[in-house]
């Protein structure tokens, strides 16, 4: 086989190294047709399930096709176009054709909310959707409110790939609006048509058939708004991010400048249509190296024939042939489970559903040969990514940034107002208010920016060629996350060790409790490690005295007999008192949005929500109860009144017994839930007699209480010393408990009458 016919071999340096000026995406586009023009680059799947081979060259040409039929139908440069697919395939080959008009994507996944998609295509001024039908059907009950659309596209091939908005919804959003367009056409003031030949051809009205190149928009597409993406929206709802078209091929760029040396033939992408790692990290990073790319959501009935998996060749050479596989943790791990053949590269992207995953298997584990696994951190912000780390087992490694900069900026307490610093640097005045932890610094590069040590925790900032331009729509609402002055502050804690990044949590994540910070994956590790806990959640409340107390969300596994008292006690042998959860709840579930990111901010919402309600009820409420001694004290006195018995506990630790007995050893903080008998007998080791007579003595005066040690026991009892005269009692002496006739014993500490000399 010829290099020609080989994909698996590593192109020249000339093809590995793209330069910047060859990132443009149209640029890509026309590079890999002519260099790998014959070559796979996608594995189509059919309407019968089954998957063609789509080269280089084909998958140009559809883009091309696809794209004059969007401008025949009014796209334009500058339009916004919301896609929304089901399919992969069908996503990509809008997405390319979109962005070859020079228009801009909104990315929007197919199991959001129909009132979400509908709020976020409004927002971005979207003028055309291009969907799946079941994404049309299930937007039936809205569609009245989508009047602010030209018209929608739906996959090549469908019974009607093009259908316009009624011109009733038009008129009444016209009458709304009296500025809005009629017509494709009036944006443009003439009617345009994109060829694969020439590019955007004007044809005028008053000379029809006269026709000249024309450079509607900068043919420097680092000005081209390509991409409106969404955050995982961890800190509350997805943000939309604008992002060029350069920084999208940069990022790809960057992976495959630091896989430079990795076989890369075949990827396979796993995920939602329109993830922000697959586009970047799959498509794009696959027609920088002129690979192949297959897709799928980590499913087993994609790898296990039994499970209604593959049943053509080229299905199974698509499914078994990868040897780049991206996707979130938990996707690759069930990937992997399926294919135990696998060898190649993994890069897995953090979701918070996979905190309590076990460790990956290492090559050396699995005999997979050259399985390798790296860790990516990133944002929407970063254009998906920005660092990567490889998995060993056995060794914490830091992340290595593929082409920037990392600072840590420092807490310090005489700052809490990081909203002005904010708008300061950005030259918006004053802040909107307090944010509490102490952060400090404006910008990295400028004088009041102040670096954390090497090894100290604060606020992550990056800076690389590939940042988002900012924000789609400006808001109070972007938490933590900020661009300052060429600078993204990503709201992460992390510190450095030389050029190594380590991530903590977010800021979020950071609880001040009596001045000392915890950090809630810290405490959320310690209980997913304990067994019988399924999964948990670490917030910070506000406290009146402490600042913030840790509050703790634990869901236990179906057959846990766990409850909250036994998850605190374990903890003990993980964490030191400090970072203990105050409160600690069971909960049956805890909220995850589309992205797989643990909505923590709901979680204490709804929380301090519920508890407003209780504190709120109206008037008085008569509640009859019953009070208990509690489990140590219900079964002492029991023994008391039913057995003349006394009863202890023995710390499992030190084994020392408490009498009366208690739940937790006083020296080893551990729980005791062992009883054991102790004899009536023991030594008064120091008494006090009464003289004084006042109201609600025992007895008439004088009178003699004691400090009681029973044999075997560790503790002392206080009780009546009584049977001879007060003036012979002495400490030392050996006494028993003389018990109460059985009518009179009420379960108290006084059916022992007393405690006389021992004859």
């Amino acid at each position: 086989m010829t290099d020609t016919e080989n994909p698996s071999r590593q192109p020249e340096s000339s093809d590995n190294k793209t330069s910047a000026a060859d990132s443009a995406i149209p640029l890509l586009l026309q590079r890999a047709a002519s260099q790998y023009g014959g070559r796979t680059f996608l594995l189509e799947r059919g309407e019968n399930a089954e998957y063609s081979q789509i080269d280089c060259s084909q998958f140009l040409a559809k883009i091309h096709a696809r794209a004059r039929y969007l401008s025949v139908h009014g796209v334009v440069p500058g339009d916004t176009v919301g896609l929304c697919h089901t399919a992969w395939q069908d996503f990509i080959y809008d997405c390319f054709a979109v962005w070859t008009l020079e228009a801009t994507v909104v990315s929007l996944p197919a199991e959001w909310r129909v009132a979400a998609i509908q709020s976020h295509l409004q927002q971005s001024g979207a003028r055309f959707l291009c969907c799946s039908d079941s994404v049309r059907a299930k937007l039936e009950p809205v569609w009245s409110g989508l009047d602010f659309l030209e018209g929608y596209f739906l996959p090549e091939g469908s019974a009607s790939e093009w259908q316009v908005i009624p011109e009733s919804q038009k008129e009444q959003q016209q009458k709304q609006d009296p500025k809005r367009p009629q017509d494709s056409q009036s944006k443009s003031g003439s009617q345009r048509e994109w060829q694969p030949e020439n590019g955007w051809q004007r044809h005028s009205k008053s000379q029809p058939g006269v026709s000249s190149k024309e450079a509607v928009h900068s043919q420097n597409t680092e000005s081209h708004r390509a991409l409106f993406a969404y955050t995982a929206g961890t800190e509350g709802d997805p943000l939309g991010v604008l992002l060029s078209g350069a920084s999208l091929a940069g990022a790809a760029l960057a992976l495959n400048e630091r896989f430079a040396d990795t076989e890369i033939s075949a990827l396979r992408i796993l995920g939602q249509p329109g993830d922000l790692h697959g586009l970047v990290g799959g498509v794009l990073l696959a027609i920088h190296r002129g690979a192949s790319v297959s897709f799928g959501e980590g499913r087993t009935s994609e790898v296990n024939p039994q499970a209604g998996g593959p049943s053509s060749d080229i299905e199974r050479r698509a499914l078994a042939a990868p040897n780049f596989l991206i996707g979130r943790m938990s996707q690759c791990q069930s990937w992997l489970a399926q294919v135990e053949s696998f060898t190649g590269t993994v890069v897995a992207i953090h979701d918070d559903s996979m905190r309590n995953a076990p460790s990956w298997p290492s090559s050396n584990e699995t005999g997979s040969g050259s399985r390798r696994i790296f860790y990516s951190y990133g944002l929407c912000e970063s254009s998906g990514f920005f660092a990567l780390k490889q998995f060993r087992p056995g060794s914490e490694s830091g992340y290595a940034a593929l082409d920037g900069s990392v600072r840590i900026g420092a807490f310090q307490s005489n700052v809490d107002d990081k909203a002005a610093a904010v708008n300061e640097a950005n030259g918006e005045g004053n802040g909107a208010g307090p944010v509490s932890g102490g952060y400090v610094g404006l910008a990295p590069g400028n004088d009041g920016f102040v670096d954390a040590p090497d090894g100290t925790v604060g606020e992550i900032w990056i800076q690389c060629d590939y940042l988002a331009e900012g924000f789609a729509v400006q808001s109070s609402e972007h938490g933590h996350t900020q661009f300052i002055r060429g600078w993204l502050c990503t709201g992460d804690l992390g510190y450095k060790k030389g050029e190594e990044l380590f991530v903590v949590s977010r800021a979020g994540e950071r609880i001040v409790r009596a001045d000392a910070p915890v950090y809630a994956p810290e405490v959320e590790g310690a209980i997913l490690s304990l067994e019988g806990v399924q999964d948990c959640a670490v917030v910070g409340m506000k406290d009146a005295k402490l600042g913030q107390e840790v509050f703790a969300f634990v869901v236990l596994e179906a057959e846990s007999s766990l409850d909250a008292r036994q998850i605190k006690n374990a903890l003990r042998s993980y964490l030191v008192p400090e970072k203990l959860p105050g409160k600690l709840e069971i909960v049956s579930s805890l909220p995850y949005n589309l992205a797989g990111k643990l909505q923590k901010n709901r979680l204490a919402y709804e929380f301090q929500r519920n508890q407003k309600l209780l504190n709120r009820l109206p008037g008085q409420v008569d509640i009859p109860y019953q009070w208990v001694y509690g489990k140590a004290l219900s079964r002492f006195y029991t023994g008391l009144r039913e057995e003349e018995k006394i009863y202890g506990t023995i710390c499992p630790v030190c084994k020392k017994v408490q009498v009366p007995p208690k739940v937790y050893c006083g020296i080893c903080f551990v729980e005791c839930t062992e009883f054991v008998e102790v004899p009536r007998t023991g030594v008064l080791e120091s008494f006090t007699t009464v003289h004084l007579e006042y109201p609600g003595q025992p007895r008439k005066p004088p009178y003699t209480y004691g400090y009681i040690k029973l044999d075997g026991s560790h503790t002392h009892l206080y009780h009546l010393v009584d049977g001879l005269s007060v003036d012979d009692i002495r400490t030392g002496m050996r006494v028993e408990a003389v018990w109460k006739p059985r009518s009179e014993r009420k379960g108290t500490l006084y059916d022992i009458q007393y405690f006389q000399p021992v004859e």
